[in-house]
Parts: structure tokens; sequence; C-alpha cells
């Protein structure tokens, strides 16, 4: 089912034809896509979201396991979030370890997110916002 949305910025109509963000540059731009995957109302508190992290190399990470209250724009922020928390881990140990309580995504991921975390900060605080 697809829905309308109003869009407000840092936020885009993916590829994916899904609500997200565009993140990083060069080869290290990747897109987030996201939306409802219960079938339900995208604005009403508590919903789970698919999403995607698409980058030039083709999807990354894909799952449907984001739980938010509040939206789409909370639960993207939410999840950028879980990536720069990923990105903080790896940096701990260049991604030579896992972290105690394992990765939220995947190696892979966490080594992007790393390499894009000023980006997902800004864009984080810019959806809070």
């Amino acid at each position: 089912m697809r829905y309308t949305y109003t869009l407000t910025a840092p936020m885009i109509i993916t590829s994916r034809l899904e609500p997200g963000i565009t993140i990083g540059s060069g080869e290290y731009r990747g897109t987030i896509s996201l939306e409802p995957c219960d079938g339900t109302d995208p604005f009403a508190p508590g919903r789970t979201y698919s999403y995607t992290i698409d980058t030039s190399a083709g999807a990354l990470y894909s799952a449907q396991d984001l739980h938010a209250h509040g939206g789409i724009r909370v639960a993207l922020a939410a999840l950028l979030a879980f990536l720069g928390m990923d990105a903080m881990s790896y940096r701990a140990t260049m991604g030579k370890d896992a972290p105690e309580g394992g990765w939220c995504f995947d190696l892979a991921t966490a080594e992007w997110a790393y390499m894009v975390e000023d980006e997902l900060s800004l864009a984080c605080e810019e959806l809070s916002h």
C-alpha cells in the first residue's frame, strides 16, 4: 500500500519510491529508504518499518526490524542513530572485533557508517528538529 507523504529536508523520495535520505558522497554515497512494513498508517505511533541501505555497489543492508513511535521522520532519525552507534563501535577497533553486544547491522554496514559518520550525525540532528 502506498501513502501520500509530505516530506521536508533532508528527506527525499528515493529511487525505491519510498521516503528516505541520502548520506555521504562519492564512493561512500548511500541512500536509506524506509516504509511501514505492516501496511498501516505511517504517521501513527508505534509502527514497524522496513528499510534498505543502498550504496553505489548495490543494496548494502535490508531488514524489517525498526520499531519507532512518532512517525516516519522519527523512525529515520532512530535508524541513523543506530548506524552512528555501529560507526563508533567500528572506529574503536577498526572492525577487528565486534562490540560486546554485537553489531546493530553487520560489519560491512558498520564500515560504511564509519566512513559517513559525520553526515549521519548531522542528518540525525536535522531530523530530530
